[in-house]
């Protein structure tokens, strides 16, 4: 009976925090765009479509989408939310510019930096931007100001731009080399930010000939703004590096204990090639996204998406899977000593013993945790922002996997290698250590400091003094997991964060495509619940069985054993010899025993006759 009332507990809070997360979501990210209707896939589809009404594409074209966001932009819209509703700002046209599929074309060949067509399409499906790019150097023709204008008028028209929503454009031009380009920039009436915001669209012209349009938006305080988001963007590439930073301060522990046989590598390597493997086949979906800012010399587009993925996978994704290794080894061989339940489903995990209750009970626990924690963490977000504090959706999407057309496999691969590492390297190497020299306590606070600055945070909250708070609560309760139900569920944990935040935009789209890719990727996490939870309430645990147990253990324990067997010999063979007097029959006695080992197998004793003379017995075995 106690077991069914701790799994309907269990039960029900996972189905208050999934409903929570679901909830908050829209207003802890009070600006995500509300419906997205458009996939990467039909974007392309949309852009390849119109870009045709500016000229010839190009054949066999190598084609790059991603999704580009404004973050300038959000923040002066989340500066107006207390005289407008998230709604009315979503409503207004200028919240077009907030997030949009960008969709470059390069001619086969193509230096990475010379696209020959873009286009931006925002999540609703609205066009913002079709252009067309001509060199600098290439010649053109002349046209009238007035024959311009008409023509940018009749564009603007057929791509279902209402004209009166515009003023008069403003007539811009520049002199090149062997040719005049002119923009006609028509601001937007509007005027959602007011005067000193203006934005619009400006149709350019190189030459005589039209190049297309794009969205603009003019901030005076752009640079300021910018500004803020430096440290975040420093931090992110920094993260890229801790890694290779803390390789060699794990690796001197591991030497010494495998040099000393208290570490095993067969885990270990599983463990890495699992986090390596997941990274690869994440780059098989992201390729061109982990590549699309990246622009090297004289290289083509398909060459830096090759040399690009290199780097990552060498400098990123296998420090990654080296350094999970590392912290197995050095963690298990720690917690082996006073946890070793709390490896006993992350074994069962590896071994494919998945239908017993130590792993069905790590699984329920890790998804139910996941979700709270992302409740938890939302409910916050909606205290702060009652203090002027903003999470920005802008740097909620724009990761690899999200400009990927299968965004659902990707995603779970990077949470899947990314909460191992972190797992096995904040919770298992650096919390096992901190309260084994600290105390449960302070290594637990000590433990949370050092994971919440090693590990790069799901939420970003600005002004930045806030993250403070919100930088080391995820550490903290996951560390928590890991203490109070073992290393697998405290991973689980981490991976439910990761997936549950990148599919709750998805799972009620319009667009049935990413619909049901924002389902899936949340059926691929509960799999291992799926599994096993018919056995939450059997009494079959997970029990290692003698070869289950790795070689470096029995070594450990056989030497154990052995201390503890020569130990009680020489407490026992002591405690045979006499306890002799300091003197006997007037002769003063001093006697020392010293084993070569831990026990001899040497006896003395001392004998007073009756006859005032001593008996002296030594005897060797």
């Amino acid at each position: 009976m106690k077991k069914v009332h701790l799994f309907l507990l269990w039960l029900l809070a996972g189905i208050v925090a999934a409903v929570s997360v679901y909830w908050l979501f829209p207003r802890a990210y009070p600006l995500f765009p509300r419906g997205w209707e458009v996939s990467k896939a039909e974007a392309e589809m949309i852009a390849l479509e119109r870009l045709s009404d500016l000229g010839e594409l190009p054949r066999d074209p190598y084609i790059l989408t991603n999704l580009d966001q404004n973050p300038v932009l959000e923040h002066r819209l989340l500066s107006s939310l207390g005289s407008k509703s998230p709604e009315e700002i979503l409503a207004s046209r200028i919240a077009r510019g907030l997030m949009a599929w960008e969709i470059r074309v390069f001619e086969k060949g193509a230096r990475a930096s010379d696209w020959s067509f873009r286009a931006a399409i925002a999540p609703s499906g609205a066009l913002t931007e079709l252009r067309r790019r001509f060199p600098p150097d290439q010649a053109g023709g002349v046209i009238e100001a007035g024959s311009a204008r008409k023509q940018a008028d009749q564009f603007l028209a057929e791509q279902g731009f209402a004209l009166s929503d515009f003023e008069e454009p403003e007539t811009r031009s520049q002199q090149l080399q062997s040719r005049t380009d002119i923009v006609f920039r028509y601001r937007d009436r509007e005027a959602f930010l007011g005067d000193r915001h203006p934005y619009g669209i400006e149709v350019t012209f190189a030459g005589d000939r039209l190049a297309g349009f794009s969205a603009y938006y003019d901030d005076p305080d752009e640079a300021e703004i910018q500004n803020e988001f430096q440290p975040v963007i420093l931090f992110n590439q920094g993260w890229i590096f801790i890694t290779l930073l803390l390789l060699p301060i794990v690796a001197v522990p591991f030497l010494q204990r495998y040099h000393a046989g208290e570490i095993g590598v067969r885990r270990g390597i599983q463990v890495a090639v699992a986090v390596v493997g997941c990274g690869v086949f994440m780059m098989l979906f992201c390729a061109r996204a982990a590549a699309a800012g990246w622009s090297i010399a004289v290289l083509t587009r398909p060459q830096v998406t090759a040399v690009v993925v290199t780097e990552l996978v060498l400098l990123f994704f296998f420090p990654m899977g080296l350094m999970a290794f590392l912290s197995w080894s050095v963690g298990e061989s720690i917690c082996r000593q006073r946890w070793g339940s709390k490896l006993a489903a992350f074994d069962a995990l590896f071994q494919g013993e998945w239908t017993n209750a130590t792993f069905a009970w790590a699984a329920l626990r890790g998804a139910v945790g996941g979700l709270v924690l992302l409740a938890g963490t939302w409910s916050l977000v909606g205290v702060a922002q009652r203090f002027g504090a903003w999470t920005y959706s802008s740097f909620y999407l724009g990761h690899w996997w999200e400009n990927s057309s299968w965004f659902s496999l990707p995603l779970l691969a990077f949470a899947a290698a990314y909460s191992l590492y972190s797992g096995l390297l904040g919770r298992l190497l650096i919390a096992s250590v901190g309260v084994r020299l600290l105390g449960k306590w302070a290594g637990f606070a000590t433990a949370t400091l050092v994971c919440g600055i090693l590990f790069f945070p799901t939420l970003i909250v600005f002004p930045l003094g806030w993250n403070l708070i919100f930088w080391f609560i995820g550490p903290a309760f996951l560390i928590m997991l890991f203490l109070r139900y073992g290393i697998l569920t405290s991973i689980l944990a981490s991976m439910t964060v990761f997936v549950v935040r990148g599919a709750v935009p998805f799972i009620d789209s319009p667009d049935v495509s990413l619909q049901f890719q924002g389902c899936l990727v949340l059926f691929l996490l509960a799999i291992p619940l799926i599994v096993s939870c018919r056995y939450l309430l059997s009494d079959k645990k997970f029990l290692y069985r003698y070869e289950d147990v790795p070689p470096h253990v029995r070594r450990i324990a056989d030497r154990e054993r052995q201390k503890v067997e020569l130990e009680t010999a020489r407490r026992i063979q002591t405690s045979i010899l006499p306890d002799l007097p300091p003197e006997l029959n007037g002769v003063r006695i001093a006697h020392a025993y010293l084993p070569a080992t831990e026990v001899g197998g040497d006896f003395y004793d001392v004998l007073a006759l009756e006859d005032g003379r001593l008996a002296l017995a030594v005897g060797d075995v």
